[in-house]
């Protein structure tokens, strides 16, 4: 399940492509800087675990090794870090799929292939975002979903 977080950011960062200032350079560069980062921190975790543990303990404790790791070299403070650490990575996630969606059923309605197209690309008159492609609104208005 973490490797599906570490990966999220090429769904999200190709939905927000329209709203990105000089998208055709910082696009590319975005997603070239990603994936260095989230390889440098996978290449951590890899040598942190298989140099702090013999193989059969990695193999018998699977995904909860780092975890082990963690609370054998900082005590039940470890474990609190990496839960802290885990809930950061999930409500980041959260927070960019909350950005993003909504600006896909934003683009589907600007070419017309939703019903009440002409509703969902509609923007928010203060926040000039898509307000209506969000699920909040359309409950109370036209009750969808």
């Amino acid at each position: 399940m973490s490797t599906l977080f570490a990966y999220d950011g090429w769904v999200i960062i190709s939905n927000l492509g329209g709203e990105i200032k000089n998208a055709q350079k910082n696009l590319p560069r975005a997603v070239t800087i990603g994936i260095f980062i989230v390889l440098l921190a996978y290449m951590g975790v890899s040598f942190g675990v298989f140099s702090s543990l013999p193989g059969k303990e990695i193999v018998s404790l699977g995904d909860h090794a780092p975890f082990h790791i963690m609370q054998e070299a900082f005590g039940s403070l470890g474990g609190r870090l990496m839960d802290i650490g885990v809930m950061i990575s999930v409500i980041g996630t959260l927070n960019s799929k909350i950005l993003s969606f909504p600006r896909v059923v934003f683009e589907m309605a600007d070419h017309g292939q939703l019903p009440f197209s002409s509703f969902f690309h509609t923007l928010g008159k203060k926040s000039k975002t898509p307000n209506y492609a969000t699920d909040f609104k359309c409950r109370r208005i036209i009750g969808c979903f």
